[in-house]
């Protein structure tokens, strides 16, 4: 066996007790210092018992005033329905007040036709047809395709018109066919 120094024993007393304070920092202690900043965080973030009592009537007073906005949201009237539509009207009838709205705004109807809006009506945009079913105003909204002829303000004044009016249609598509000539083509959800 061999023998120890003074030296090494020396070396073995400091080295033995500076592992087990490295161990205790390393293992034990990094832990709970971390649990002890976590703790002071969330101490921190709570209210003191002298502000409690401010905070609790804060709180109350920003719950009362909820309270009162939705109250006054309770009371405002619903908006008047501005579209005065049968949802048991038959198809030609939705189509007559269309054409004469286009009359009376000055275009001359060339052709009105049924169109095919596709598989579940995607092809010219469910919106429309979505928007006319949900209100019910329309349960089985006709997509049809219009071929007008008339000057720029004529179709400007039967689009506003359709607009302003009591009719439940929503156009789906509009396009100028002729450049110049004042050929339209509109299809109508109706």
């Amino acid at each position: 066996m061999t023998e120890l120094r003074a030296k090494d024993k020396l070396f073995l007393a400091f080295l033995l007790p500076a592992a087990a304070v490295a161990a205790y920092v390393w293992f034990w202690r990094i832990d709970e210092a971390k649990k002890i900043k976590n703790l002071e965080a969330t101490c921190s973030s709570l209210i003191g018992a002298e502000d409690r009592d401010m905070e609790k009537s804060s709180a109350l007073a920003d719950l009362a005033d909820a309270k009162r906005r939705l109250e006054a949201e309770k009371a405002i009237p619903p908006a008047k329905v501005s579209v005065d539509a049968n949802p048991s009207s038959s198809e030609a009838d939705r189509e007559g007040d269309v054409l004469r709205i286009f009359v009376k705004s000055g275009l001359s109807v060339l052709r009105a036709e049924p169109v095919d809006p596709g598989p579940n009506g995607e092809r010219f945009g469910l919106p429309g047809r979505d928007a006319l079913i949900s209100t019910g105003f329309r349960p089985s909204p006709a997509l049809r395709r219009y071929t007008l002829d008339g000057p720029y303000p004529a179709m400007r004044n039967a689009l506003d018109s359709l607009a302003d009016g009591l009719l439940a249609v929503v156009p789906a598509a509009l396009e100028m066919s002729e450049a110049g000539h004042g050929r339209w083509v509109l299809t109508l959800w109706l």
